[in-house]
């Protein structure tokens, strides 16, 4: 099992594309590995034939585990280790029974005011603990709001496919339909944690415990900003570009950062370390969960191609096809829950970064200007912020740039 990232300790085998028996050549698509926060087709080391395959589809093990054999035809079938280096025997069952915990269902009797715990999973579980389910079908399950849980897989070992859900979906409409009146007993169901949510827990726990974290609120008034946006989207109409209120505001840290290097930094081991570019990490909220990734050198980049990039970026993100590539190196990471209707919020740092900003919907508000009460569509701002790098005056300098950017866009065009 390849270690595709820094953060990753395991992986899954989605899919074989290859057989045993099968030739396969060096740098050919082996397999579809399932990383912490992607799929990713894991290409051949080596020329030769598929001997053994150790790890089967939607098994997961740890980073570092061999998973199959290649060899000429004839050569003897290697043994699979017993345990990945660096792991004892002791240490794997350990793990496997701690992650090969079964979905239990616990129903609560209002007649006899007792717990019972009934087996209610009609999933079938993966050694590990883990729904059998392709990403097809887990993609259709999480769209649909559906618990994959309650769903009968059809496939090979009792996968889940697309077509289950599908048919689970019909069957919910015509259950509908009838008027048939369900009866609920309540009911916890647990569920073992996805790679995605044990890292995002690991680093947002690593964030809190090993930064000074403090914020900086600030409220911006976009009238000029919707302003040039329309203008702007009218210039690349004809183009098919539509530019969006992140484009601009990725820009506009990216500009604020370069201007402001003070908060452009990070703690290293050997002491701050500041920065020249601007890498900016763009929250984004996926069917698996939230990920990162990075449009790299952002403040050199103008709004078509930061357009370009970060439309690309989010497409691989929502099909879990992101490398780790695309989720290193940012500086900054913005976070916008403005399309959830939310005014504002704090975010929590994303590790080694420094600053996060967390920017909330655009609203029309009645303020003061020039004496009068008036109405203004205005934007709430808080910068989150490491006070053992970054100093609070600096931090708030940062944070006045950006809201000048913003009131003032035009600045965006200017050297």
């Amino acid at each position: 099992m390849p270690k595709l990232g820094m953060d990753m300790t395991e992986g899954s085998v989605v899919n074989w594309l290859k057989k045993e028996g099968e030739t396969v050549k060096k740098g050919e698509p082996l397999a579809e590995i399932e990383t912490d926060k992607s799929s990713v087709e894991v290409e051949s080391p080596a020329e030769g034939i598929v001997l053994k395959i150790y790890v089967q589809a939607e098994e997961t093990v740890a980073c570092g585990t061999p998973i199959a054999a290649i060899g000429v035809a004839g050569e003897d079938v290697p043994a699979a280790s017993s345990a990945p280096p660096g792991e004892t025997p002791k240490n794997k069952t350990n793990k496997e029974e701690r992650e090969n915990v079964p979905e239990i269902t616990v129903s609560i009797s209002p007649e006899v005011r007792s717990y019972q715990a009934v087996s209610s999973v009609t999933a079938e579980l993966t050694a590990g603990g883990r729904i059998r389910s392709s990403p097809r079908a887990r993609r259709l399950a999480a769209k649909e709001g559906i618990d994959l849980v309650r769903i009968k897989g059809s496939g090979s070992q009792g996968r889940i496919l697309e077509a289950d859900v599908r048919d689970f979906l019909q069957c919910g409409v015509s259950m509908h339909a009838t008027e048939k009146k369900a009866v609920r007993v309540p009911q916890e169901t647990v569920k073992p944690l996805s790679n995605v949510r044990k890292i995002t827990a690991r680093r947002m726990f690593q964030s809190l415990t090993t930064t000074a974290q403090t914020n900086h609120k600030i409220d911006v008034d976009c009238s000029k900003l919707q302003e040039f946006r329309t203008e702007v989207n009218k210039r690349y109409e004809a183009d098919g570009v539509k530019i969006s209120y992140m484009d601009i505001l990725t820009a506009v840290c990216a500009k604020a950062l370069i201007s402001n290097p003070q908060a452009n930094a990070y703690w290293g081991a050997d002491g701050i370390r500041y920065h020249n570019y601007a890498n900016i990490g763009i929250a984004t909220d996926t069917p698996r969960g939230l990920v990162v990734p990075v449009i790299k050198d952002a403040d050199i980049l103008d709004l078509k191609e930061i357009n370009a990039v970060g439309k690309g970026l989010i497409a691989k993100a929502r099909d879990g096809k992101l490398a780790p590539d695309d989720m290193s190196g940012g500086t900054f990471t913005i976070s916008n829950l403005g399309m959830l209707e939310i005014d504002s919020f704090t975010a929590v740092l994303n590790p080694p970064e420094s600053c996060i900003l967390a920017v909330g919907r655009i609203s029309d508000r009645v303020v003061a200007a020039d004496g009068q009460a008036v109405i203004r569509p205005m934007m709430n701002l808080c910068l989150t912020y490491d006070h053992q790098v970054i100093d609070g005056a600096d931090a708030a300098r940062l944070l006045q740039t950006i809201k000048h950017y913003l009131e003032n866009p035009i600045w965006i065009l200017l050297p």
